[in-house]
C-alpha cells in the first residue's frame, strides 16, 4: 500500500494536518496561551477549531436544537472556547 505522505492525528483522525498556533488565533481572536495550548493538544484541525467557535458564536446554531450534537475533537475544543468566549463577552460594553 502506497503513503500519502499525509499524517493522520490520531486524535481528530483526519488525515488534514492539526491546526497551528497561529490558524487557532485566526480563527477565535484573542485567546490565552493556556487555553490556546490546551486547544493545540487536541490535534484538532482548522476546520474542527471553526465549527466548535462557530457553534459558540453563531445565534444560528443556538436557536437550532434539532442540530445533532457535537462530538469527538470538535466538543472537546468547543468546551475549552466556552470559557473564553464568555470572557469576551462579559467584557463587551452593552450595545445601544
Amino acid at each position: 500500500m502506497a503513503s500519502t505522505g499525509k499524517k493522520i492525528s490520531a486524535k481528530s483522525g483526519s488525515a488534514t494536518p492539526p491546526a497551528s498556533g497561529e490558524e487557532v488565533r485566526k480563527i477565535v481572536g484573542r485567546i490565552s496561551d493556556d487555553r490556546l495550548a490546551a486547544v493545540l493538544a487536541t490535534g484538532a484541525t482548522a476546520a474542527q477549531v471553526t465549527e466548535a467557535f462557530t457553534w459558540l458564536t453563531s445565534d444560528d446554531y443556538i436557536a437550532a436544537r434539532h442540530q445533532p450534537p457535537l462530538t469527538g475533537v470538535v466538543s472537546e475544543v468547543y468546551e475549552l472556547l466556552k470559557p473564553e468566549i464568555a470572557e469576551v463577552d462579559e467584557e463587551r460594553p452593552p450595545s445601544s
